[in-house]
């Protein structure tokens, strides 16, 4: 049998990010009253966010509706990870987690998707700055970011969130960092099923330091690791139900097997004494009888109950291999009283493997294979009756097996660095544009994503399978004994 790896490598994304003045102002103003003024504290009382980039603490004072949730609220609803607590909130629809993730739909495990509209229309910051997508599908997956400094989120989900750009038509969701943070924090979870599966363990530490009376040092470091569940039948709610036509009426079934194939093999020769014949992992034949409630015919699509093969039941990955790490730093320092410049790096890895659905499989098109009489590989008792009968060959009809060609599986691996360097500054009262702040940042990404995947080689597989034996007795692929013309 061929059976190769391929790999397939998305390309780097390298994208840098700038926030300007003109998007980041608050303007301190006094509300428009029919008398008096009432005092600077009416000044300090009323900020005015005039951003595209930000959202507004208070869900009270939003003018958009604003979910804002604390840190010890996100881990009483979940606390094995972020994108797992985040997913809890009903805004978030079908957020593109380990196990419901799709290479060729998700940019990583963690992307948030507002609504339903998808992770590319659900902008993502980081204390109020975007973060550059995680690969070319766009999105940005949360694992990167640093859960022991996590302070809380706030989420815009209204309509107004269209302003912030295409990437906002769902809405915006901001992970608040506590850059203030002093001290160390750790935190160490581990837990398994009560099955004994699904072994796991998270681990984060979080550090911080004072420099001085105008500096600030945070470091972060996180790492967790799932095994995966790739069992099915080991779950008492499997009963492999399935719906079976009979007499123009389907009906829910369980204990629904296949009759068009088996992981050794089923003979498909209509209108033959051999048809119906399977084989063993020995490569014993018996006839395979179906049950008394059947839909199809044997080999050719059948299913029925309490006969057959159960397909899944060798291999099905309920929850996939995680293994993920991430690493944080951040630092600001206070130039003078109304100027703070700060630097910021992440770093993230995400490992994930599972195995593929469906496995490879032979008995459909373009993989559907055909034995002939002189196979070498046939027993003799099947091959005198083949000649006996003038059979001259018939279709095999198989789904791989773990020990072969059913070892379909596929890993994926995400490796991100972001820094991102900016500064914050407020006028002084007084002037014209007194109370003004003002902000700006530079920001570079870089994700590089590898895609390994082993599945057959579909064309090595029908020169591998149709094996004779040449003039010496040598068992080889039948094209090697035709002479090149």
């Amino acid at each position: 049998m061929g059976i190769t790896s391929t790999r397939s490598r998305m390309r780097r994304l390298s994208t840098w990010t700038a926030g300007a003045s003109a998007l980041a102002l608050s303007l301190w103003i006094s509300p428009a009253l029919a008398q008096d003024h009432t005092g600077d504290k009416a000044d300090e009382d009323t900020t005015i966010v005039v951003t595209g980039s930000r959202l507004v603490t208070s869900g009270v004072d939003s003018p958009v509706p604003v979910t804002a949730l604390q840190a010890e609220e996100l881990d009483a609803m979940d606390p094995v990870s972020l994108i797992a607590s985040v997913s809890q909130l009903p805004q978030f629809y079908g957020n593109q987690t380990p196990n419901n993730s799709n290479f060729f739909l998700r940019g990583g495990t963690g992307n948030l998707n507002l609504r339903g509209l998808g992770a590319n229309r659900t902008l993502t910051l980081l204390n109020g700055r975007r973060v550059p997508a995680t690969s070319a599908f766009g999105g940005v997956d949360i694992n990167l970011f640093p859960e022991a400094m996590i302070r809380g989120i706030e989420t815009v989900t209204g309509g107004a969130s269209a302003v912030y750009g295409t990437d906002a038509v769902a809405g915006v969701v901001n992970f608040l960092i506590d850059t203030k943070f002093e001290g160390v924090a750790a935190d160490l979870q581990f837990g398994t099923t009560d099955r004994g599966d699904a072994n796991n363990y998270d681990a984060k530490l979080a550090f911080g330091l004072a420099l001085g009376d105008r500096g600030h040092l945070l470091v972060s470091a996180s790492h967790a690791k799932q095994d995966g569940v790739h069992h099915i039948t080991s779950r008492d709610w499997y009963t492999n139900t399935g719906a079976v036509q009979v007499g123009g009426i389907w009906t829910d079934y369980p204990d629904v097997r296949s009759i068009a194939a088996s992981f050794d093999g089923v003979i498909y020769a209509p209108g033959t004494a051999i048809n119906g014949l399977q084989f063993d992992r020995s490569g014993n034949l018996s006839r395979l009888t179906p049950g008394a409630i059947t839909q199809g015919a044997v080999g050719n699509g059948g299913r029925s109950v309490g006969a057959g093969t159960d397909l899944a039941s060798e291999l099905f990955t309920l929850y996939p291999d995680t293994d993920r790490y991430s690493a944080f730093a951040y630092a600001d320092y206070d130039l003078t009283d109304n100027l703070t410049v700060f630097a910021q790096y992440m770093r993230g890895y995400n490992h994930q493997f599972q195995y593929n659905i469906p496995r490879s499989s032979l008995l459909a098109s373009p993989t559907a294979i055909t034995i002939f009489q002189d196979n070498a590989f046939l027993p003799a008792g099947l091959r005198q009756t083949m000649i006996d009968n003038s059979i001259a060959s018939f279709s095999l009809r198989r789904v791989g097996s773990i020990e072969d060609i059913g070892d379909v599986w596929f890993e994926d691996r995400t490796t991100q660095n972001v820094g991102t360097f900016g500064f914050d500054g407020q006028i002084d009262r007084g002037g014209f544009l007194g109370g003004w702040k003002y902000g700006g940042y530079y920001q570079y990404g870089r994700s590089r994503r590898v895609w390994d995947q082993n599945t057959l080689r579909i064309d090595r597989i029908f020169a591998a399978i149709d094996a004779v034996r040449d003039g010496s007795g040598n068992i080889v692929c039948r094209v090697s004994t035709v002479a090149a013309g």
